[in-house]
């Protein structure tokens, strides 16, 4: 196992194969990131048995150190208790699994999981990385094929301000211009959705050589050096 080199999913949506994936991925990295979007609700889709079948995924990915956030479909207002401010995500929290609103320290960075719709923060130093659903706001991780964009506002002001994080690791655009865009000193990073496949789009990083490596379902790869 590399303690530097991170894996980086996002929107899974209640995807059983590609859960069984990255158990299968796990061991072979420091820390798993999963940027939001555990969850598919929508009006085609109802919650179902989804929290306890994804809680349990979850619970076999923690067995290696696991970073995860809310996206807009897990943290549900009129969900009932379980899904309001995303409680069913604050149940999994513990010394190795992180989840919104926690902090902790990997690889010399400090890393904090923002969850959806949850303010803002400014990074205290450099060395930062930040997991939040939704990316900046006119990047082009943030803006689908076709032109419109998902961002965050209060993300793309902080970071195009110089005081956001080194590194951004989101999703929520399934199909964004790219999967790597900066603002500001901020590398914004989304794997964007394998609709599909058999397996999930994926980031490599290592975050003490500086090197990304973004990994599509179809099996064509991108290299991108940050710092």
């Amino acid at each position: 196992m590399h303690t530097s080199r991170l894996l980086h999913l996002s929107d899974l949506h209640a995807n059983d194969a590609w859960y069984r994936w990255a158990d299968g991925m796990q061991t072979r990295f420091g820390l798993v990131v999963i940027s939001g979007d555990l969850l598919d609700f929508n009006a085609h889709r109802p919650i179902g048995d989804q929290v306890p079948r994804v809680k349990q995924h979850l619970a076999r990915l923690a067995s290696s150190p696991l970073a995860l956030v809310s996206g807009n479909h897990d943290r549900i207002t009129n969900g009932g208790p379980e899904l309001f401010r995303a409680q069913w995500l604050q149940d999994l929290r513990s010394d190795s699994v992180w989840v919104d609103g926690d902090t902790f320290h990997h690889a010399g960075f400090r890393v904090r999981c923002i969850g959806w719709n949850d303010a803002v923060p400014e990074a205290a130093g450099e060395n930062e990385v930040w997991i939040v659903h939704a990316p900046p706001e006119g990047t082009s991780t943030a803006i689908a094929r076709g032109g419109v964009s998902f961002g965050n506002w209060d993300l793309a002001r902080v970071c195009a301000e110089g005081r956001g994080p080194r590194l951004l690791l989101g999703g929520h655009v399934h199909d964004p211009e790219s999967w790597c865009a900066r603002v500001g000193r901020t590398w914004s990073l989304n794997p964007g959705y394998a609709e599909g496949a058999g397996h999930p789009n994926y980031n490599v990083v290592d975050l003490v050589r500086g090197v990304a490596m973004h990994h599509r379902a179809d099996g064509t790869e991108d290299v991108r050096k940050l710092w």
